[in-house]
């Protein structure tokens, strides 16, 4: 072990030391190119708070700081050097960013680090890469210190990122050279995609919402596979341009979740503050949704909420927050009847005098006629203005931003000139290619993806290799997204594409990783990146090449097709299916005993079948069939007694995991499988 005294002794008169003019790292456009030997100008002075043993998720070595004069700090957590305790350092780290994460990682991220030989770095959240290098960089010196390495000692280095995650991935892999060798971008946003999947998914919801049973049904297992048969013209035209745009139609079958509007409501003071003028201009000025003249426009206007409301009582938590805020009765509203989740409100707050102090986010539930701000969407509120509400006091309640965001799509169209093949944006333009709504004079998604990933620019020249994770069933990072990266990588790789890169599409997997609320539509993905930051590695590290790009078609809807055919599928994923033999009348009945058949099968060289599981009632209770063994292919029988009759939804699902894999909880990659059953 080493003391932090020595560790600080050894390594800041480095970082102190004044550097040349010509050693510090030097701008092209606005990305910062960072190598390992030139010194970012905010980022040089890393100095360490702390250090010692901790024993979850498992033993090992954490070491903890910040850099001088910036509030970035850093955690470190190494294999132990006594390599009794299980896991042993292999020459790498990960490093997990995303823009407004804490530094402090948590059990998975640390345990997916240390059971693959690399130790974990996790860093305060900011935009671009910057922080993320620096880290990265003062890592390698603390790691040769702690393993006694020699000076000549090669230390493998991979990032990856999850959405805004993603665009740091593609601002490091592009814009740095010598620290880091591969990365995984994860549900990968690009230029001409931040604030649109978030402003079409409210449209969606505004729109369709009295639609939503019928879309439901159209769109599960056993539906007529039509969702336009029961709406009108206009609900057909929102929908054909929401999906055009990239919204996934498959989503919608799960339509409240995926027409929420919590990302729009916490990412719109970042929408609003690019673009200060859009919201009077969208409810003022000719050719916006808000003046415009048509049922799709009134829809629109009669979905404000504009009232004043008087505070009856406030119950607040431990910091202040009011969580539960009474307020007197609001008298009843069409624009009621069209809000679904009662999300994205502002809040005006007024001094004893009248003087309006400033606006909160919260949420309001019309029915109670009650207001709440203890929400992820809070984050931008100024605390000081909670203690003013109290009884008695007014506040105005209104809805009109939110509302005004869900067509904020329709006005960001890029320009010919910065149009680089985004597709999703054709359905916005007439036959001509003009647009046919008016253009805001700054593109919102070019610059918040700009920040975001710290000025990249999204050319697909990358310094290493990159294995990118895409999901079908994901609402806010759309599928053609990737594959439009996807080209620019081969654009500037040319016939290096293949030897730098993959994509790798999944069936049955949304935007957010963890366990899924609808475990009967949709499956974790966190297995399938941690088998892409294994496959990089050994890529990148010994050569082995990564299972290939998945085998995908471009649809005419902008959307993403897979094979169902597991050997023809490509990426990592495994496929299933049930299916079930019925009698001579074609019917099931209860009392009787059902045969379902379970095929699943993984594709070449992605591992084996570890785990298959039935959930026959559609109630996400799952109960797992009998393997003997791990296999490549399997065709089982379940059998199943159905005692009530009625509609049912049967779902299997499968689990696949490398040799290397098995037995541990890390990198299970899993796929769903789904029949509709009718029981008399």
């Amino acid at each position: 072990m080493f003391s932090v005294k020595s560790l600080l002794l050894l390594c800041l008169p480095l970082a102190q030391a004044a550097a040349p003019k010509s050693d510090l790292c030097h701008y092209i456009g606005s990305a910062l190119q960072i190598t390992p030997n030139c010194v970012d100008p905010d980022y040089n002075i890393p100095i360490i708070d702390n250090e010692g043993i901790l024993v979850t998720p498992e033993p090992h070595y954490r070491v903890q700081g910040h850099f001088d004069n910036t509030t970035i700090k850093f955690n470190y957590h190494f294999p132990l050097k006594d390599t009794t305790s299980g896991n042993i350092w292999e020459g790498r780290f990960y490093q997990w960013v995303y823009p407004t994460q804490e530094d402090t990682a948590d059990d998975a991220t640390i345990g997916i680090g240390l059971s693959s030989g690399a130790y974990m770095i996790q860093t305060t959240g900011t935009l671009g890469y910057r922080a993320e290098a620096a880290s990265a960089k003062f890592s390698r010196i603390v790691a040769a210190q702690y393993y006694d390495l020699n000076p000549s000692t090669r230390i493998y280095g991979y990032i990856y990122g999850a959405s805004g995650g993603s665009l740091q991935v593609i601002g490091a892999l592009e814009n740095t050279q010598g620290i880091w060798d591969g990365g995984v971008p994860i549900v990968q946003a690009i230029p001409a995609s931040v604030s649109i999947s978030q402003s079409v998914r409210a449209m969606a919801g505004l729109v369709l919402q009295n639609r939503s049973q019928d879309l439901e049904a159209a769109l599960k297992p056993g539906g007529s596979g039509d969702p336009y048969a029961e709406m009108n013209q206009g609900q057909r035209d929102v929908l054909r341009e929401v999906v055009q745009v990239g919204l996934p139609i498959a989503t919608l079958e799960d339509f409240l979740y995926t027409v929420n509007r919590t990302a729009l409501a916490q990412l719109r003071s970042s929408f609003v503050g690019v673009d200060p003028t859009y919201v009077n201009d969208f409810w003022t000025k000719e050719g916006y949704l808000g003046s415009e003249e048509s049922p799709l426009g009134e829809l629109f206007r009669s979905a404000v909420v504009e009232i004043n409301a008087t505070v009856l009582d406030v119950e607040r938590d431990s910091q202040g927050i009011p969580i539960q805020v009474r307020l007197s009765p609001v008298p009843k509203s069409a624009a009621f009847d069209l809000d679904w989740d009662g999300k994205g409100y502002l809040f005006s707050i007024f001094a004893a005098n009248g003087t309006r102090l400033g606006d909160l986010a919260g949420r309001f539930n019309h029915t109670t006629s009650t207001a709440t701000f203890g929400v992820p969407e809070n984050a931008t509120n100024n605390a000081l203005l909670y203690a003013h509400i109290e009884s008695n006091a007014t506040i105005h309640i209104s809805n009109k931003q939110i509302i005004a965001l869900s067509a904020f799509h329709r006005y960001q169209v890029p320009r010919p000139l910065e149009d680089r093949g985004y597709i999703g944006y054709n359905v916005l333009r007439n036959v001509d290619g003009i647009p046919l709504y008016p253009q805001r004079n700054l593109n919102a998604p070019k610059v918040l993806a700009q920040g975001a990933s710290g000025g990249a620019n999204h050319s697909g020249l990358i310094y290493g290799k990159a294995i990118v994770v895409q999901n079908l069933l994901d609402h806010d990072a759309f599928p053609w997204w990737a594959d439009w990266y996807s080209q620019q990588v081969r654009k500037s790789l040319g016939h290096q594409y293949d030897e730098s890169f993959r994509l790798w599409y999944n069936s049955h997997m949304t935007h957010e990783y963890g366990q899924p609320a609808n475990a009967g539509l949709y499956v974790d993905y966190a297995g399938v990146y941690e088998r892409a930051l294994r496959s990089l590695s050994a890529w990148v590290e010994h050569g082995v090449a990564p299972p290939r790009t998945s085998n995908y078609t471009l649809t005419a809807d902008n959307d993403i097709a897979l094979p169902e055919v597991a050997s023809q599928r490509g990426g990592v994923q495994p496929t299933v299916k049930v299916s079930l033999q019925l009698n001579d009348t074609l019917q099931a009945y209860t009392g009787e005993t059902l045969s379902f058949t379970v095929s699943a099968e993984a594709p070449t060289d992605t591992g084996k079948i570890v785990a298959l599981e039935c959930d026959f009632l559609g109630n996400e209770e799952f109960s797992s069939l009998d393997l003997s063994e791990p296999v490549t292919a399997i065709i089982a029988q379940a059998n199943f007694v159905y005692t009530r009759p009625g509609d049912y939804i049967v779902v299997v699902r499968v689990t696949s995991q490398r040799k290397e894999d098995f037995g541990t909880p890390f990198a299970r990659v899993m796929n769903l499988g789904r029949l509709s059953l009718h029981v008399l």
